[in-house]
């Protein structure tokens, strides 16, 4: 009896282990309406261990809290499951039908993967989650996830994907949603140009300041007396002084107006107040 008794408990728990790990599935599955707010984190294809989605959970948690602004992550085996039409599609589907998003206006995130086909896509919703994750903001998102994706590192492309989207969301907090015109790395590379630019432009207008006086020292022919110059009687000569002048040129940088150049920017939103992309890893 004794015996028994062990092995039911033991089977309860093998169980309860197996739901845990199920239900996020089949709560994507059936679009079941129960309230899962605080969760950010729903690893449906298995792909991680729950070490790692336990420590992706609370980053992502504390973000949310920081920014009210939620950044989720989602892996499923096939997109087609919940919307045949494209992984961004069914990454709105699923959006929709888990009724993700922070506070009333749903503001957040979400990368997918669909591992069947290695499709991901990334869409965000709301006024803030829109305004902090830009077009161009997401566009270079990929690059900081796609390299350990490829490489089959789950765990710290979501990780990484996880800190930059904090970045952005500082950036939006601060005023200066990451884009085209904010993108630091874009702006240091900008500064750069411009002053190798205004370097080139000095040393060409230089080269050609010093190049007209030597060509005009060029025509110059030496003369054996200086009595070819002077008009008979008008002046007496005591001393000889040669005196060169030379000409000085300034050169002013002037600032464009911000705004004026750069092109781009901003955030594409459908219908459905989403935007986002989608793309093979």
């Amino acid at each position: 009896m004794k015996e028994m008794k062990k092995a039911f408990l033991c089977f309860a728990m093998i169980l309860s282990v197996l739901f845990l790990l199920t239900a996020p599935a089949a709560v994507l599955a059936t679009g079941e309406n129960t309230d899962y707010s605080g969760v950010y984190v729903w690893d449906t294809a298995g792909i991680m261990t729950e070490e790692e989605q336990n420590a992706l959970q609370e980053k992502a948690a504390q973000v949310a809290a920081d920014y009210q602004c939620a950044c989720y992550i989602v892996t499923v085996n096939d997109y087609q499951d919940y919307n045949a039409a494209s992984p961004y599609d069914a990454a709105k589907s699923i959006w929709q039908d888990m009724d993700f998003g922070y506070g009333d206006g749903r503001d957040g995130e979400m990368l997918m993967l669909s591992m069947n086909d290695r499709d991901f896509a990334i869409i965000a919703h709301g006024d803030f989650g829109n305004m902090a994750f830009t077009d161009y903001g997401k566009e270079k998102l990929d690059e900081v996830y796609l390299d350990n994706f490829r490489n089959n590192d789950w765990y710290g492309g979501f990780s990484d994907y996880l800190t930059q989207s904090e970045k952005y969301l500082q950036m939006a907090r601060d005023g200066e949603p990451f884009d085209v015109d904010t993108d630091p790395d874009a702006k240091s590379a900008r500064h750069f140009m411009e002053r190798v630019i205004a370097m080139i432009i000095g040393l060409i207008a230089g080269g050609s300041v010093v190049g007209g006086s030597y060509r005009s020292m060029k025509t110059a022919t030496e003369a054996g007396n200086a009595n070819v110059y002077a008009i008979r009687g008008s002046l007496t000569v005591d001393r000889r002084r040669d005196v060169f002048q030379n000409r000085t040129i300034t050169h002013r940088h002037i600032q464009r107006n911000k705004g004026s150049g750069g092109g781009g920017g901003g955030t594409s939103v459908d219908s459905g107040g989403f935007s986002g992309h989608s793309g093979k890893f």
